[in-house]
Formats: C-alpha cells, structure tokens, sequence
C-alpha cells in the first residue's frame, strides 16, 4: 500500500507520485504539494501559523473563538447595588473599604 504524505506547510494531502521532497542538513524531510508552498516556507521563511490559507492556521483560529466564546459565558448575577458602589469609589480612586480585624483582647489581672 502506498504511503499517502501531508503537505509540511499548509497540512494537505497530497496524491502518491506528487510534490516535492526537501531534505535539510540535519535529515529532516519536507514535503510540499505545490511549489506555492514550497516558496513560502524555504525561500521566504513564512510560519504555517501566520499564513491564512494553512490548515494551522484556521486550527489557531478555532481555538482562539473557543477560548473567547468560554470567556463570554456570563458569570454568577452580582447585586446592582454593589457593583454601583465599587463602581464609583473606583472612580474616584478609592479602593473598595476593608474592615481590619480586632486585635484579640489581652486578659488584665
């Protein structure tokens, strides 16, 4: 059965008896199903990921608006009136008042 290979740069398939091979110096094999791709990675050095019309690219895509979509859900209800308060002592650079703890009280003899 013949070995059906992925185009490095933009993720296709491509057809047994296609494209081309290109072997780095240090053994790593590229193969590349057009010579648009070929170009774009070994001649101008551009990232799959960068690169629009890649396969990894629309991958980075999805996962960013599913990251974003997660992010929107809303969250628990706050109370208005809360949210108006720290609201506005933000505004006037105020942070939100904290009460301190009482010291515990020293028995006196």
């Amino acid at each position: 059965m013949v070995e059906r290979r992925v185009c490095s740069f933009c993720g296709a398939e491509m057809e047994p008896g296609t494209g081309k091979l290109f072997v780095k110096k240090d053994g790593t094999v590229l193969t590349f199903d057009t010579n648009k791709c070929y170009k774009n990675m070994i001649e101008l050095g551009r990232i799959p990921r960068r690169t629009t019309w890649t396969r990894a690219a629309k991958r980075e895509k999805e996962i960013a608006l599913a990251a974003a979509a997660t992010k929107a859900a809303p969250a628990a209800p706050v109370d208005e009136k809360i949210k108006k308060t720290t609201a506005s002592k933000a505004r006037k650079g105020r942070a939100p008042a904290t009460r301190k703890p009482a010291p515990p009280a020293e028995p006196s003899e």
